[in-house]
């Protein structure tokens, strides 16, 4: 719904693609445990072997939080 899209964009997330068979798609889509209005996850990421870092530059009133997720098992787990 348009509702949920609007709030996805204020609380942040970042999207996962893949290669394939020489196409990118989209294997998934990460938003943060306990995410916010105006978190803004993914505002910065990193990416490093199986491990991906995602900061939300405005959780706790613009502190800041950083999130990781370790791929295994086939997903992505926080």
């Amino acid at each position: 719904s348009k509702d949920k899209r609007a709030t996805l964009r204020a609380t942040g997330q970042v999207v996962v693609f893949e290669q394939v068979a020489g196409q990118w798609i989209e294997s998934a889509v990460l938003v943060p445990p306990g995410s916010l209005a105006f978190d803004a996850a993914g505002g910065a990421v990193a990416l490093a072997g199986n491990r991906l870092v995602i900061g939300a530059p405005g959780r706790s009133g613009q502190a800041g939080s950083v999130y990781v997720y370790e791929f295994a098992g086939g997903q992505w787990n926080a």
